[in-house]
């Protein structure tokens, strides 16, 4: 194997990892506001009052 597509292996896997990452970080921060106590839910409402309103 050539130098170069062990390089492209690697930033392939890099950028995966990356998003695996950041759509953990989203799915943990978005179901928080969803389901936690009705303070947060207001909270969150302030920056996204068309997703999180209050019931």
């Amino acid at each position: 194997m050539n130098n170069q597509t062990q390089q492209n292996r690697f930033f392939i896997r890099a950028i995966s990892l990356a998003a695996i990452g950041f759509w953990r970080l989203i799915l943990k921060t978005g179901s928080s506001d969803l389901f936690s106590d009705n303070t947060a839910r207001i909270e969150a409402g302030k920056y996204a009052p068309f997703v999180l309103q209050k019931a």
